[in-house]
């Protein structure tokens, strides 16, 4: 089967916004000691949505291989990072049941429409190039993505108060923080 550029364009859409950082405010935080930051209340809420967000984007960073080729080093990558995002995706929505709202990020509209903007960007950069801007451009957003996603969870795991959550996403965060590793290694 043959797949069309705006068919994978439109599934990397959401999948290159991942290293956007940017939160808004909507609980209290604090500053910590050793220059984290410490979020509660719907700031946690904020953060278990974006985290959602993240993990849901990364589940389909593998379909850029649909029109795309690649060396086996980043297909395997990002396959592996695409299986890990699946289950987590399955973990992040069982927490809803405790009341977690995984829809609501709480950001304003102006950084939503600057992300959509950065993620069109993106998305063209990425489909237009090919060989070693190809690998080049999709490791260093993969960077971004995986680095973004350890920082939420490790965010998470520190305000968190339910032990299981906390050890889940300390878990979530290393393995997240090894797939930078990995990428990493991949830069030449």
């Amino acid at each position: 089967m043959k797949f069309s550029r705006m068919v994978v364009a439109a599934a990397l859409v959401p999948v290159l916004a991942l290293s956007l950082t940017g939160c808004a405010s909507t609980g209290s935080t604090s500053a910590s000691g050793n220059g984290t930051v410490a979020i509660a209340g719907s700031d946690l809420a904020s953060a278990y949505a974006l985290y959602f967000d993240v993990v849901k984007d990364q589940k389909r960073i593998d379909q850029v291989f649909i029109t795309k080729s690649g060396a086996p080093d980043i297909r395997g990558v990002t396959r592996d990072i695409s299986a890990f995002a699946k289950g987590e995706l399955e973990v992040l929505k069982s927490y809803e049941v405790a009341g977690i709202r995984l829809d609501r990020t709480g950001l304003p509209p102006a950084e939503v429409a600057a992300r959509q903007n950065i993620e069109g960007v993106k998305t063209n950069q990425l489909l237009g190039s090919s060989g070693g801007k190809f690998r080049a451009r999709l490791i260093a957003t993969e960077v971004e993505a995986v680095t973004y996603a350890t920082s939420l969870a490790k965010v998470i795991a520190d305000a968190e108060t339910n032990a299981e959550r906390k050890a889940h996403m300390t878990q979530s965060a290393a393995k997240w923080e090894s797939f930078a590793g990995r990428l990493d290694g991949l830069m030449r």
